[in-house]
């Protein structure tokens, strides 16, 4: 096709290509390939012209390459210098394109770089135009009503020229209105598929009443056919309105007629309107916008859009009556209930917990909690409250305050947010519920006893499942492990051969019909023992008469038939036994009046040593009364004591009893040691002069008090304790209450708390494992180790200690010293800090010097070596390798220049002259200013750049310092990245942070090189793909800044896949 000419003939062609275009451009099936239509007619005009054609997407701010068209074979030249097709890939749109106000045709001076929406990466740009052998550039916007609806670019190669430019305007005005027409085809269909499927009702109103457009949702929530709703005026008068309290409102008070009458439009009105085909009332939330025509005052219409809100309003009804059923039930219990915010700060409660504190309860709101409780007990609460909103977990709790036992449980309220924004916390008064529990425990505890001591427990028998429970005890007595159950056969199989027998007759009587039983009979147990026991059993019955359970006693009697059957052989020896006792030994049997009260205690035997002590023969005392002969039993009140033994049978063991009394006519003082127990109706006391041995363990008293007087005075405290898992103390000295903060009784015993407890838990089962080494070693023990003191800090001890032993080698307890070894370990750790330090700055210098004596050398020996080249080639007048050296000097010259800028600005941070300067940034700008910074240097090496931050990407920080990390980020990027890469720079926000990365698709790093990269200490630099050089400066800058700024870098690669670094920045100033 000839290119079109400008004398009349061509005039005539021009008519006929307009009006062949004019013809196309009204046609509507021509709207999916305009684009394609324009760059063709575009080549018809000049078909050796290079040929662009995008579209605008003005509100995205982008250009899309829609068609690309070039004389035949040139297309495949320029992609391949391109390396890629650029029909379909979307560029950025130079905003000053989208501000032409007129003119259509736009010529380009500066080549192909100048294209405004940079469909020609400007690396190669000027290859490009070499190789299309370019004359000029056109470029032609497609504009109405100054909105652009497409662009195109005619780029013309030497010996052609734009042809009869008039025809090119025609031809460009024509495709604007088709466009434009286009557009609004497309926005009208737009229009009304999102009105007629919009989910709210929508209508327009006419300034008469008459209602012209209606869509389906409207209809179905106004209960109108479509039909009849469009036919009639004023459709509004007839309707049933209400307001939010359910009055009756006219047709005046319609959203719809005020903004008619007010001009003004009303927003989120709540109307209730009758539905006549649901017979009922719907809520609607109503928006009603006024509608202008130009030099109208008045509007002409109104559009009215209203949302079903029936659910949401019989929701907040509901709520409304919850929120007072809640009140009415929190009023209803004496239980305490508080709401509170997170901070502690009450929102609600009830009459109850202002009764607990006599405040009035209007007064409590908005108070914080923790101030209106004891300390330690706020301060638990606290902890409690926090525990519930990190994990949403409720938390149930007791403590105990003022005399009172508090039961409290906190739970979370979560948000419709899933976030816990509230507390709820009840709490009752459980001091009655305590003092029960603690009876309960005290008679279990007594019945335990009692059963043990008697060797006496209990069994249950289930005759359907054929299961029998055993107590403890009974557990015991058949040497067995607690909580076996056994079936009836095991049972009966326990008893001896002989017995077996008899006791599956008896208690089977007793399933059968219910006759009790109680039997003496023998055991064997499973470790072959045989044990004489007392069974009982009896029969429970259900509502009909049924044997269900059988449940007994069983007794352990061995020692009572050992008793039995001893017993005659025990009178026979007990005379010469009781004789040959080196302790004096009496028996006694009470004497009672008429009231069956005891007066005295008649004498009926006494041993040798007894008549020794009492300085009398048997004579003078058998048959005799005690307090007859000794009267100071009544004085000192031991009759007393005996007369509660024979009533009660409590044993009296008495270790010191002072006694004086007349022996033989002398009156003698006397120390005892006593022990009695009942027998019969009298007792039976042994007891012994230990007066000499108070005389001794009185001076063991004084030399005590002297060692622990001594041990008071020593800067630290001596224990004595058992080997077992809580250190058991039985005795410490007062000292430990400086270390520790806790006082000797509060560990005696473990009263109070365990010394295991205060141990910090690091070092507890080391500990314990060191001391089973030394004790088998038979070493001393020596260790250093913290512990968690009364206010909860944390101390070093030293503590030295060995294992004591009994005469038979058994070892009885251990003994140690501790001493406290804070200070010295406070001390120790400073000089390693210190140390570190040194060794970092040591490691600082020398990488500081490494790289002012290598890696700023060599840019300088560069640039004076091509210096002396250029020198010779210019005497040589050799100029074709000029251009090349100057190339090389400048690269040089910006390597150096680059190395000397992070050298300063590292220096400078290191010594804290570096000003520190925080402003609110857009990131977006301060990325594209690095971008195009470093868009040449990319170039070089085929690799594209991009910024994906969004505009909205705004930070606190210091803009120099922020440049400096991403020109260092962006620079690595491209040294590690090889030809034809890609480099993307991108930011995401979370609550307080933004997140900035700089990711590339390059060579990757190893695992240990990304532990080395932010470390001046350990020198790490590498080539790039490129034999590029670096001194690794730049990482150490990048983390000095960002640490700067209190936030983080770190990096993230894979070897062969790339490398992605991040640093973190604030969001606002706080």
């Amino acid at each position: 096709m000839k290119l079109i000419n400008q004398n009349q003939e061509g005039s005539l062609d021009s008519l006929t290509f307009l009006s062949g275009t004019a013809i196309k451009f009204a046609s509507s099936g021509i709207s999916d390939s305009i684009f394609q239509f324009i760059g063709e007619s575009l080549r018809e005009l000049n078909p050796n012209a290079i040929i662009i054609v995008n579209s605008i997407d003005p509100e995205r701010e982008t250009s899309t390459t829609e068609v690309f068209l070039s004389p035949p074979n040139l297309l495949e030249s320029i992609i391949s210098t391109l390396g890629f097709k650029p029909v379909g890939k979307v560029y950025k749109v130079d905003s000053s394109i989208l501000e032409l106000n007129s003119g259509y045709i736009r010529k380009f001076d500066q080549g192909i770089h100048e294209l405004s929406f940079r469909t020609i990466p400007i690396v190669v740009s000027k290859s490009l135009e070499r190789l299309v052998n370019l004359s000029s550039i056109y470029g032609i916007a497609f504009m109405a009503d100054n909105k652009m609806f497409a662009n195109a670019a005619l780029i013309f190669r030497k010996g052609d020229t734009l042809a009869h430019q008039e025809t090119i305007e025609t031809f460009v005005r024509q495709a604007s209105v088709t466009l434009k027409r286009i557009e609004a085809e497309r926005s009208e269909d737009k229009y009304k598929s999102l009105f007629e499927h919009m989910t709210q009702g929508a209508f327009n109103m006419r300034s008469d009443g008459k209602i012209t457009d209606v869509n389906r949702v409207a209809l179905e929530l106004l209960g109108f056919d479509k039909v009849d709703f469009l036919s009639k005026t004023n459709r509004t008068e007839d309707w049933d309105l209400i307001d939010e309290n359910h009055k009756s409102i006219s047709a005046k008070e319609f959203p719809v007629t005020i903004a008619l009458t007010k001009g003004e439009p009303v927003y989120e009105k709540i109307i209730g309107v009758f539905n006549p085909i649901r017979k009922d009332y719907v809520w609607l939330l109503i928006n009603a916008i006024p509608q202008f025509k130009s030099g109208n005052k008045a509007p002409t219409s109104v559009f009215v859009t209203f949302q079903d809100i029936t659910t949401i309003k019989r929701s907040i009804n509901k709520v409304m009556d919850s929120e007072a059923n809640a009140r009415a039930i929190m009023e209803s219990t004496d239980d305490v209930i508080i709401l509170l915010d997170p901070n502690g700060v009450v929102i609600d409660s009830n009459k109850a917990h202002a009764n607990r504190l006599n405040i009035e309860r209007e007064n409590l709101i908005g108070k914080n909690v923790f101030d209106l409780l004891p300390q330690d007990v706020g301060r638990t609460r606290k902890e409690a409250i926090k525990e519930v909103i990190q994990t949403g977990k409720p938390v149930h709790k007791e403590d105990f305050r003022d005399g009172f036992w508090n039961e409290y449980s906190i739970h979370p309220i979560v948000s419709h947010r899933g976030k816990v924004e509230r507390v709820a916390v009840f709490s009752k008064d459980i001091t009655e519920k305590k003092k029960a529990e603690e009876h309960i425990r005290n008679n279990y505890s007594l019945l335990r006893i009692a059963g043990e001591t008697a060797k006496f427990g209990g069994w249950i028998v289930d005759i359907e499942k054929n299961i029998v429970i055993w107590s403890d005890v009974v557990a015991k007595i058949h040497e067995i492990e607690p909580g076996f159950s056994p079936s009836v056969e095991e049972g009966i199989h326990f008893y001896a051969p002989e017995w077996r027998e008899k006791i599956s007759e008896i208690f089977s009587n007793c399933v059968k019909n219910g006759t009790p039983y109680d039997e003496e009979m023998e055991i064997i147990t499973p470790k072959g023992k045989r044990v004489w026991v007392r069974t009982t059993g009896e029969a429970v019955k259900d509502h009909k008469g049924k044997t269900i359970k059988i449940h007994g006693a069983f007794q352990d009697i061995s020692e009572y038939k050992k008793i039995s059957d001893a017993l005659i052989a025990y009178e026979r020896k007990f005379k010469s036994s009781i004789d040959s006792l080196l302790d004096a030994f009496g028996m006694y049997t009470a004497i009672r009046d008429k009231n069956n009260n005891i007066t005295d205690f008649k004498i009926d035997y006494v041993n040798p040593k007894a008549c020794e002590l009492n300085k009398m023969s048997k004579e003078e005392q058998i048959g005799k009364g005690l307090c007859e002969i000794l009267p100071s039993h009544l004085s000192s009140g031991l009759f007393d004591e005996y007369v509660e033994l024979v009533e009660t049978g409590n044993v009296i063991e008495k270790e010191s009893v002072a006694y004086q009394d007349t022996y033989s006519g002398e009156l003698i003082k006397r120390t005892f040691e006593i022990k009695a127990s009942k027998f019969s109706d009298g007792f039976i006391a042994t007891w012994r002069d230990i007066s000499a041995r108070k005389q001794t363990e009185e001076k063991l008293v004084e030399s005590e008090r002297e060692k622990a007087s001594l041990i008071d005075n020593l800067p630290g405290f001596v224990y004595k304790c058992a080997l077992d898992h809580e250190w058991t103390m039985f005795y410490i000295s007062e000292e430990c209450y400086k270390i520790t903060g806790y006082h000797p009784e509060d560990f005696i015993l473990n009263k109070k708390i365990s010394y295991n407890n205060i141990i910090h838990t690091d070092f507890r089962e080391a500990i314990w494992s060191k001391w089973q080494i030394v004790i088998s070693l038979g070493t001393p023990f020596r260790e250093e180790y913290q512990i968690v003191t009364a206010d909860n800090h944390l101390r070093w001890v030293w503590e030295q200690g060995r294992g004591v032993y009994s005469k038979e080698g058994v070892l009885t307890h251990l003994e140690g010293f501790i001493t406290d070894i804070t200070e010295r370990k406070e001390m120790e750790e400073a000089l390693r800090e210190s140390e570190a330090r040194l060794v970092e700055l040591n490691a600082t210098k020398d990488k500081f010097f490494s790289i002012l004596a290598h890696d700023l050398k060599s840019p300088f020996n560069s640039i004076i070596g091509i210096g002396e080249l250029l020198i010779e080639q210019i005497k040589k007048k050799e100029f074709a390798d000029i251009e090349e050296y100057a190339s090389i000097m400048k690269d040089s010259s910006h390597k150096a220049i680059n190395l000397l800028t992070n050298l300063l600005e590292w220096s400078r941070s290191q010594t804290g002259r570096m000003d520190f300067n925080p402003e609110f940034l857009r990131l977006s700008q301060l990325a594209d200013e690095v971008v195009d910074l470093l868009n040449y240097t990319a170039n070089q090496k085929s690799i594209s750049i991009h910024s994906q931050i969004p505009k909205s990407a705004v930070c606190y920080a210091d803009k120099a310092m922020i440049s400096s990390v991403l020109r260092n980020l962006v620079s690595n990027a491209i040294k590690f990245t090889g030809k034809g890469g890609e480099i993307v720079v991108s930011a995401k926000m979370t609550e307080d942070k933004c997140i900035v990365t700089v990711s590339d698709n390059g060579i990757g790093i190893s695992k240990s090189e990304i532990d080395n990269l932010f470390r001046i200490d350990k020198f790490y630099s590498t080539r790039g793909t490129e034999n590029e050089g670096g001194t690794g400066l730049g990482l150490i800058l990048c983390k000095e800044f960002i640490t700067r700024h209190g936030c983080e870098i770190w990096a993230d690669s894979k070897k062969g896949e790339g490398s992605s670094f991040s640093f973190s920045l604030p969001r606002d100033s706080r």
